[in-house]
């Protein structure tokens, strides 16, 4: 369950939290990284050892950014010792803490401070890192303490920049810029008030599902979680 409970408190595109950091903006300066600029988009890299969900939500994030900018980043699994292959921008580095052998590798060689978040449920923080990687003299770095640390900061990041998590369920425009950065002091969130968090459909049958029959497998039924429709609504929800 990923995009739409992440934000579940979101009534309007572009509404964050109150108190909330931000930490996107759309014009450079020598405080930023960039995301996109002069058509470019940064590559973002993650390990192969990471989390399927997380591998999912940087693939969406992916996608979020060329929603936003038309320009659609390159997304590489990869390792410490070939994650400077190549490169010709900033890159962006997403991981979990104690499961991505990349952020072992960065926090151990530039002895970055995690202690706001280690061991702290859901919480991630992001910020620009010098010298993270061999052959990689700056990156963006994005670290969930956790699975969902992670994935909520990418989700995060994708509001920001002007994916509302209602884009989908509810039609909501996505906010189009030409250049996104993020200040490289970048942002973190602690862990949710609220640990738990749930969510109950109202009459999802026959509602809900006579209308994915319809819409999405002309009023077949697959079998049982292979509807193209889930695929859909599990990211949104």
């Amino acid at each position: 369950m990923l995009r739409s409970l992440v934000l579940a408190s979101v009534l309007f595109a572009g509404a964050l939290g109150l108190g909330q950091e931000t930490c996107v903006v759309f014009t450079s300066s020598s405080s930023t990284v960039p995301i996109v600029a002069n058509g470019n988009a940064a590559p973002i890299l993650l390990s192969a050892d990471d989390w399927p969900g997380v591998q999912r939500a940087a693939s969406d994030f992916a996608a979020d950014i060329q929603r936003v900018t038309g320009v659609l980043p390159s997304l590489s699994n990869v390792t410490a010792s070939t994650a400077g292959n190549k490169l010709k921008s900033i890159p962006i580095i997403i991981g979990t803490l104690g499961k991505s052998s990349l952020i072992s590798s960065i926090v151990n060689s530039t002895k970055l401070d995690v202690s706001s978040i280690e061991g702290n449920w859901e919480s991630f923080l992001a910020q620009e890192v010098k010298n993270p990687l061999p052959g990689i003299d700056e990156a963006y770095v994005v670290i969930g303490a956790d699975k969902r640390g992670t994935i909520f900061a990418l989700y995060d990041h994708s509001e920001q920049m002007g994916v509302s998590p209602w884009y989908w369920w509810a039609d909501v425009p996505v906010k189009k810029h030409s250049q996104v950065y993020v200040d490289s002091t970048g942002c973190s969130h602690g862990s949710p008030t609220v640990k738990y968090r749930g969510i109950f459909i109202n009459d999802e049958q026959p509602a809900l599902t006579n209308w994915a029959l319809e819409k999405f497998t002309n009023g077949t039924s697959p079998a049982p979680y292979d509807s193209p429709f889930l695929h859909v609504f599990y990211e949104h929800l």
